[in-house]
């Protein structure tokens, strides 16, 4: 049974006993002067396997980002939030919910200005691919936090922009340690330069 102007899906099985997914879509008319029905059915196969590639990529895409960084995320075609994923909020975040629907321009409006963040906007706003851009993320109550961004826009079929899939990677630990390590070289240089020694290395060969 169809409704008037709603397509509905079906499987169906060809004569070579091969499946095929078709769209009927039924609608009121007038035949030999009196009322009727008709019914007129699409081939959606080639559709369905699209949409089930696209659904596997995604999954592949989450399992990926999952594993690669501290939390993953995705934006829309208005480049609104539409997913943040659990580790979000073990990061230090606020509550993923809140970030649901916003775009960050508005949640980091008090951001700019500040370390990599105006890059960032500007690469969202032209839709660029934005690779290892670090941003400085400062939260009231909170040590700031550099963080490193990875992110891709999003197209479908026709070239037209769907949104973003982006991970996030806590690098603060990392570049705290490269800056005590930079740190303790340049003591060790100023040591050794105002007491007169010299340090060589001398290989020989055997």
């Amino acid at each position: 049974v169809f409704d008037l102007g709603k397509p509905r899906d079906l499987e169906a099985v060809r004569k070579d006993g091969s499946t095929v997914f078709v769209a009927g879509t039924a609608a009121d008319t007038v035949w030999q002067g009196k009322p009727a029905r008709f019914t007129t059915f699409v081939d959606v196969t080639e559709k369905r396997k699209i949409e089930q590639q696209q659904r596997k990529d995604h999954a592949r895409f989450l399992r990926f980002a999952e594993i690669s960084s501290d939390w993953f995320w995705e934006l829309d075609r208005d480049l609104r939030y539409s997913y943040i994923s659990e580790k979000f909020r073990e990061s230090g975040g606020m509550h993923r919910e809140s970030y649901i629907g916003q775009t960050p321009r508005a949640l980091y409006a008090s951001y700019v200005g500040n370390a990599g963040y105006d890059e960032y906007v500007r690469k969202l706003d032209a839709h660029e691919k934005i690779e290892n851009l670090e941003v400085l993320r400062m939260l009231p109550k909170q040590q700031p936090v550099w963080l490193q961004i990875n992110a891709a826009p999003v197209f479908d079929e026709l070239g037209e922009f769907t949104g973003y899939q982006g991970t996030t990677i806590d690098i603060t630990s990392r570049l705290e340690t490269e800056k005590a390590l930079k740190d303790s070289e340049e003591r060790f240089e100023t040591a050794t330069r105002d007491s007169g020694v010299s340090i060589w290395d001398w290989h020989v060969d055997s």
